[in-house]
């Protein structure tokens, strides 16, 4: 055995004076030159003959047919050329005969000629046979392998295959085959691998491959086959890859799987998929599917592909058109949801995919910033954000992304410093324009230098942003109890007018909200506890409840209502979310966690969660399940001395820089 070194030059002709030598292994050096003629009366006992992974060239010797005891020939990823010699085509002992990707060329030998008996196995892949698949294969009642794939044989699916009864794999693809699937193939019940794709083949894919019970892989990809796909796809539960891609398949999607991209596939994906645990990738890219991807998909553990691209997939990301939770898809390397027409936020669970190396998300119309839970993804090579709507700032952590070669993030909202050092080194000022803003970077994007602000604290910020807007819901409240003291004097104010003054951000059209069914003539306690509940909402989202999102008899109470308590990352205005300190306070400041770490699901001691549930309370659609006026600035209070006890906590400790 002289295979897996490094010897280099031809093959020494002394090696086949060994009269008793058996087994010649050599596979995988860098030899190189012609094959040395054998001679049955030098090595009469050669059982064993392997030349695999060097760089033999010129023709295979006749003489290699004079190996009258030889089984087993290995003479793949070499250089040799011509026509293979008739005499191995008629060796009574030969049993696996591999010359797979040579530049081997000319007819197999016909029926007369061809005499292998003991034939299991024939690799001629990936050479440039020509001619017809030669009929001598059929007498080959032990052959279990036959792949002749990627030649230039011209000639139909034989029928004769079917009388193969032993054969596991079949691979015919790319050759230049004509007619249709015969419905024979039905009767190899053993195979468990069929290609014949990338051929000219016709017709409908037949009913009886459903017998195929122990296929793992059926490759049909780039014929003209048409017809809907068989329903007995989602029975062969051993598949693990099935690729039916660009042909001419009709009608809707049945339960199956695997790779249908390039086809016209409407309707939606089936929930059954889930069943199919063994399914390694789901590709449906270029079709016509619609609405939600089932959340039963989550349940393919094994998982490594989703593709789902350039479709029509719509709809809100929080009505669950993208699964809420893919945390089991622990295996999924690449997402590509790019060219649908999603809407809504990125799911907050695609930070626990952290063997993803390749996620697209481009041409959508996703909005609010770039989640803060991508930056466990390290593993990631390829990111593509890009034309949504995303806003915020770059994230840092992308920096820290050392497999990262591809970065798209062009033609969005974003603004602000653009991180130095990592992705961004190499960076093209294309993956970054058509946003609003952005600045700074490495000086070769030729960005403005970022504006100079001083003291850019994190407690300045919750100053100017968070606490107006809970200085204006609260504000907003006690206008609303002042107007039910007039209509109803008896009523006691809660606080003093004097402190709705001094907070100049209760604006005119936030009264004229919380006020808006007095105006119509249908004011009362619950009804203006309605409105504020709006209100606040409004102020907490960003949203108006007549924002073209709200779509489909969606509104932006339906909204929050589905995010709550468990998703609220998803509907809180991004700029409550672009700071550390924010989250530790707004979040969770009595357990001192971040956003980072946990969700906000606790609204006991969570100020934001605190305040959408109120928001929801008020503004149900029930008049008797809604809150009391006094009832809710009770519960405002209380949510604003939380804040305030945050705050102060905040700024007890040392500032992040």
């Amino acid at each position: 055995m002289l295979g897996l070194n490094q010897f280099q030059g031809s093959i020494p002709k002394e090696l086949l004076t060994l009269h008793n030598l058996r087994n010649l292994s050599l596979e995988a050096n860098y030899l190189s030159g012609q094959m040395p003629n054998f001679s049955s009366s030098s090595t009469p006992s050669l059982v064993f003959l392997s030349a695999n992974n060097n760089s033999l060239s010129g023709c295979i010797p006749q003489s290699i047919g004079s190996l009258s005891m030889l089984r087993l020939l290995f003479l793949s990823y070499n250089q040799l050329t011509g026509p293979a010699p008739s005499t191995i085509f008629n060796m009574s002992r030969l049993e696996i005969m591999y010359l797979r990707e040579n530049n081997l060329c000319g007819p197999v030998p016909g029926n007369e000629s061809f005499k292998l008996p003991m034939l299991r196995g024939i690799h001629l892949s990936m050479n440039n046979f020509t001619g017809q698949i030669p009929l001598g294969l059929a007498a080959c009642k032990h052959l279990q392998i036959l792949s002749l794939h990627s030649n230039q044989f011209m000639d139909v699916v034989p029928t004769w295959l079917a009388q193969l009864s032993k054969l596991t794999y079949v691979g015919l693809g790319d050759n230049s085959l004509v007619g249709t699937i015969p419905s024979e193939l039905g009767n190899l019940t053993k195979l468990n691998g069929l290609d014949i794709g990338r051929c000219n083949l016709t017709g409908q894919i037949p009913l009886e491959l459903g017998k195929l019970k122990e296929l793992t892989y059926l490759h049909l990809i780039y014929n003209q086959l048409t017809g809907p796909i068989p329903p007995f796809i989602g029975n062969l539960s051993k598949l693990t890859f099935i690729d039916l891609s660009r042909n001419q398949l009709t009608g809707p999607v049945p339960s199956t799987l695997g790779n249908l991209s390039g086809n016209q596939i409407i309707g939606n994906l089936p929930a059954t998929l889930s069943n199919l645990s063994a399914l390694r990738v789901i590709s449906f890219a270029n079709n016509q599917l619609s609405n939600a991807i089932p959340e039963s998909l989550t349940a393919l553990k094994n998982l490594g592909g989703l593709d789902l691209s350039i479709n029509n997939i719509s709809g809100l990301m929080m009505k669950n058109i993208v699964p809420s939770d893919l945390s089991n898809m622990h295996s999924i390397y690449e997402i590509d949801l790019s060219n649908n027409r999603l809407i809504g936020r990125l799911p907050y669970s695609l930070g626990n995919l952290q063997m993803l190396s390749y996620l697209n998300f481009s041409n959508n119309s996703l909005e609010g910033s770039i989640l803060d839970s991508l930056r466990n993804l390290g593993t990631l090579e390829a990111l593509d954000l890009s034309r949504n709507n995303l806003s915020g700032t770059t994230p840092n952590y992308l920096v820290n992304f050392t497999y990262i070669s591809n970065l798209n993030l062009s033609f969005n909202k974003l603004e602000g410093q653009v991180p130095n050092g990592g992705v961004f080194s190499n960076l093209t000022f294309e993956s970054l324009m058509g946003n609003l803003g952005p600045c700074g970077g490495p000086p070769h994007l030729g960005l403005s230098p970022c504006a100079d602000k001083t003291c850019p604290t994190s407690y300045q910020y919750l100053l100017n942003f968070v606490l107006p807007s809970v200085t204006i819901a609260f504000g907003t409240i006690a206008v609303c109890l002042y107007i039910l003291r007039i209509k109803k004097p008896d009523i006691k104010a809660s606080i003093e007018m004097s402190d709705i003054i001094r907070h100049r951000s209760v604006s005119y059209s936030e009264i004229v909200r919380a006020t808006e069914h007095a105006s119509m003539g249908k004011a009362s306690r619950k009804s203006d506890v309605f409105s504020f509940g709006i209100m606040l909402l409004e102020v907490f989202t960003g949203k108006r409840p007549t924002d073209p999102m709200f779509i489909e008899g969606l509104s932006l109470r339906q909204w929050v209502s589905l995010a709550f308590p468990a998703r609220l990352i998803d509907v809180i205005d991004a700029t409550l979310l672009q700071d550390e300190e924010i989250c530790h306070i707004c979040f969770d400041h009595q357990n001192g966690t971040s956003l980072g770490s946990s969700s906000p699901t606790s609204t006991s001691n969570n100020v934001l969660a605190s305040i959408f549930e109120l928001g929801l309370m008020c503004s149900s659609e029930s008049d008797g399940q809604r809150m009391t006026m006094n009832d809710v600035v009770t519960r405002l209070e209380d949510i604003k001395k939380d804040f305030h006890s945050g705050l102060v906590q905040a700024m007890q400790r040392p500032p992040h820089y």
